[in-house]
């Protein structure tokens, strides 16, 4: 029972790390275009926006991901048994298909349109998956997952 809570706690606290991560990459998105056309942009305004979108935007990226890490990790557990890969390796790339999956299904579901607008370029989408990878890192060393 404390292994379980202390999994699902490690699956929350990487869902928050890739979220911590993902948000900034809209906000400076936004940024970057605003001051493309010509909208005068300062140290404050980029502070107050990251700040809003981490308590905008960060809330519902964090059930987002808690959702699709709670399929991808377990996937992935049950998979290492078969595919001998170094496990930080095969869980990081778990957590990064689940961004992604997670960004498609967004896309997909939610008016064909991209509701992030950090996902809107091809950087953007590899800048979220890289958090996604970079996240299964955190949850190895967390939660360091036995897969022999």
């Amino acid at each position: 029972m404390i292994r379980f809570l202390h999994y699902l706690l490690a699956i929350l606290l990487t869902a928050l790390v890739i979220t911590i991560l993902a948000v900034p990459i809209t906000t400076f998105s936004n940024m970057i275009w605003l001051n493309s056309i010509g909208m005068p942009i300062s140290l404050s305004i980029i502070l107050n926006t990251l700040v809003s979108d981490w308590l905008g935007l960060g809330i519902p990226l964090l059930i987002v991901f808690f959702i699709g890490l709670n399929i991808a990790m377990p996937v992935a557990f049950i998979t290492k048994r078969f595919i001998k890969f170094d496990h930080k390796i095969w869980f990081s790339i778990a957590s990064s298909v689940a961004v992604a999956v997670a960004l498609v299904l967004m896309i997909e579901l939610l008016f064909k349109t991209h509701v992030i607008g950090g996902t809107r370029l091809p950087l953007g989408q590899v800048l979220h998956v890289t958090a996604g990878y970079l996240g299964g890192i955190f949850f190895c060393r967390f939660f360091k997952p036995k897969t022999d």
